[in-house]
């Protein structure tokens, strides 16, 4: 399975991309699902298309900033939405989507799981590092995603 993930309500280039693949992979009878943020165009998109979509379950977009509890509660609905699939290729389109991505499925550990992502600018691979107060623990992250990818 598929899994186009983007969190992002905006409209942008990443978004448009996203929506495009969605209607070359329904044409092409690929099996895909959309994952996305409530009210996002790409979830307006994805309703009007007739695609198979998921809704973020959290009103925070970033799942390194929710406490253990909110953690635990999206990490727990991912599991139950995919754990009947043996293999899943997400692909992001946002490294942010990346953390978001790699945690919320976290627990499907008999899942054989490929991570990718489109870097649309060069800020992108430096994703939270320059502003963090936790510097050297998300670089290790970035380090351990990329490795991973």
């Amino acid at each position: 399975m598929i899994v186009l993930f983007n969190l992002n309500a905006y409209l942008g280039g990443g978004e448009v991309l996203l929506i495009r693949l969605a209607k070359k992979f329904k044409e092409e009878n690929i099996k895909f699902c959309v994952i996305g943020y409530k009210g996002s165009y790409i979830l307006e998109e994805a309703e009007k298309n007739g695609f198979n979509y998921i809704v973020w379950p959290s009103k925070n977009d970033s799942i390194l900033y929710m406490n253990k509890s909110e953690k635990k509660e999206v990490i727990k609905f991912f599991k139950e939405k995919f754990i009947k699939y043996k293999e899943l290729n997400i692909f992001t389109f946002c490294f942010r989507d990346i953390y978001n991505a790699h945690l919320a499925f976290s627990e499907l550990t008999e899942t054989k799981i490929h991570f990718s992502t489109g870097i649309y600018h060069p800020n992108d691979t430096k994703y939270l590092s320059s502003y963090s107060l936790i510097k050297r623990k998300i670089i290790k992250k970035n380090k351990e995603l990329l490795k991973n990818m």
